[in-house]
């Protein structure tokens, strides 16, 4: 595949915690089978896709390649999903859905299906920043608008909403952040510079227009008259920023976070209880999640970093972020040095790869992209990406 790469030692140090805390949480758990299988499926197998894609010889060709396939298989999943909403065929319906009135693609939950379409969308902006050709740029314009925009949209899944356009604005303002601090070490046109963040500016803008327009592109072949009900679509995102006592999703969250926060001072603090035992270990601490008697039991946080630290211990939880930090301090140092070298096209995949881990991360703090295995491959393939054109010294 080609040379090894020379890996920084906050990484190295980072996966040397994030792997101890994995191994220490899954020999001293309570079910050691069910811990080990979680933990090789949410945690080492990605880590180790990750790491072999860290040391491939990367060149321009291989990088589109690859990221065009992931594109791709987010493409057709869209689709489907749009297929499900537009009725252009029936064979689409014939998937199992969470809900019957919200498309999902492939994939059973329309969250699950939004989490992985979303940081797509970013890559997608990145090959058109990298290919050459004016006709494959087109393409991958086109995609995002007809595609995976409105798929995203008619999720009404508000976690992969706020990744997006958090992932993008906050992607724009370290940059600018690095810009004005380096600004003395890296001679930077700004100008240049802050005219390719533009792009990323325009995606975060372009959900909320789909969101606010969408009675007007969304109805299908047996729904052409506009309803006179209100955007249901605008009604979601809005709820996102009012404190509305009757939203059982925001408020069942905030039950699981606290009950859990409260759990954690105790002697399984650094190490966890094991991955995959929050489900095992949940009535032993949800004092206000659970009010079902002990009938009913819940897998997930809703909170990959809160239940990264329940289940692998703060030594897991500071692996992990030392991980991702590490890798989004190295694209971020990577997109400054090509920006002081008028490598735009560089600079606009770098940043772009950046903007798709931010997407994924935000979303981790309010659903569990780290164990939704559409999602989980995204994410730990484009951190490995990520890293290695960022360690990459060849210019293109």
């Amino acid at each position: 595949l080609g040379k090894t790469h020379y890996i920084p030692k906050l990484l190295l140090l980072s996966g040397g915690a994030f792997l101890l805390a994995v191994f220490l949480s899954t020999l001293f758990a309570h079910n050691l089978e069910r811990a080990w299988i979680s933990s090789f499926l949410w945690h080492l197998l990605p880590l180790g896709i990750g790491l072999a894609l860290i040391n491939i010889d990367w060149t321009r060709n291989k990088i589109i390649f690859f990221l065009s396939l992931s594109v791709l298989a987010g493409t057709l999943s869209s689709l489907v999903a749009l297929d499900q909403h537009y009725h252009w065929t029936d064979w689409s319906l014939r998937f199992p859905r969470y809900s019957k009135d919200i498309p999902a693609g492939i994939i059973f939950n329309h969250n699950f299906a939004a989490e992985y379409h979303a940081p797509l969308i970013p890559i997608c902006l990145g090959l058109v920043f990298w290919i050459k050709n004016l006709y494959f740029r087109g393409i991958f314009i086109l995609t995002m608008a007809f595609i995976f925009f409105p798929a995203v949209a008619l999720s009404l899944a508000r976690g992969a909403w706020v990744g997006l356009i958090g992932g993008c604005l906050s992607t724009c303002f370290f940059f600018v952040a690095c810009v004005r601090f380096h600004n003395k070490t890296l001679k930077v046109s700004k100008r240049k510079t802050y005219f390719c963040l533009m792009p990323l500016i325009a995606l975060a803008c372009t959900l909320p227009l789909y969101l606010m327009t969408s009675d007007f592109w969304k109805h299908s072949k047996n729904d052409r008259q506009l309803s006179n009900k209100s955007n249901r679509e605008l009604a979601e995102f809005e709820s996102i920023f009012t404190d509305d006592p009757s939203n059982q999703g925001k408020n069942r969250r905030i039950e699981l976070w606290t009950d859990t926060l409260r759990t954690l001072w105790s002697k399984h603090l650094l190490i966890g209880r094991g991955s995959d035992h929050y489900e095992l270990h949940f009535h032993e601490s949800a004092k206000i999640a659970d009010k079902t008697t002990g009938k009913k039991l819940v897998r997930y946080v809703h909170n990959d970093f809160l239940q990264i630290l329940y289940e692998n211990g703060l030594l897991g939880l500071l692996g992990f972020l030392g991980l991702w930090g590490g890798a989004i301090y190295l694209g971020l140092k990577s997109a400054l040095i090509r920006a002081s070298a008028s490598e735009w096209k560089a600079m606009g995949l770098q940043l772009s790869l950046i903007a798709c881990l931010l997407t994924f991360l935000i979303e981790a703090l309010f659903e569990f992209p780290t164990k939704s295995p559409c999602a989980l491959i995204v994410g730990w393939t484009t951190w490995g990406v990520s890293i290695a054109f960022s360690l990459k010294d060849q210019k293109y």
